[in-house]
């Protein structure tokens, strides 16, 4: 009974949790001594970049990082001031639209500031991204 009681917060935690998690793997790869985690994605599809697509993919880990951490400001904020219906509706059908969103504003991004990047198929991504070992330190 007393974990029914709690449904609402635990589901809480757990989405922040995984937000902030999200978050952190993103920002870990922004410190020192680290290959931004796009840039590590772009290398594994590309073989090499540029110091122009370097930039930008780690522009892009850093808008990655800081969307998630506003996922989770943005989930306690509501779970703290508005119905729980609304609140749960932010978690369960707002989020994954919203990144859909941002995929699709950083792919028309990456084309207007990167046009001579090759373009990669999602086949390619993911053939790329199963092919290569995991590791986030620079050699």
């Amino acid at each position: 009974a007393r974990l029914e009681q709690q449904y609402a917060r635990l589901y809480l935690l757990q989405q922040c949790g995984l937000y902030l998690t999200f978050a952190a793997v993103f920002g870990r790869t922004l410190l020192p001594g680290y290959s931004p985690l796009c840039t590590q994605w772009a290398l594994r599809v590309h073989g090499s970049l540029d110091a122009r697509a370097c930039s930008y993919t780690r522009s892009v880990t850093l808008v990655w990082m800081l969307f998630f951490l506003a996922a989770a400001a943005a989930s306690l904020a509501l779970y703290a001031t508005v119905a729980r219906s609304i609140w749960s509706l932010f978690g369960n059908f707002a989020v994954l639209p919203l990144a859909a969103l941002l995929f699709a504003l950083e792919y028309r991004l990456r084309r207007q500031r990167l046009p001579a990047m090759q373009r990669a198929t999602l086949a390619q991504m993911l053939s790329a991204y199963l092919a290569e070992p995991r590791g986030t330190r620079r050699p």
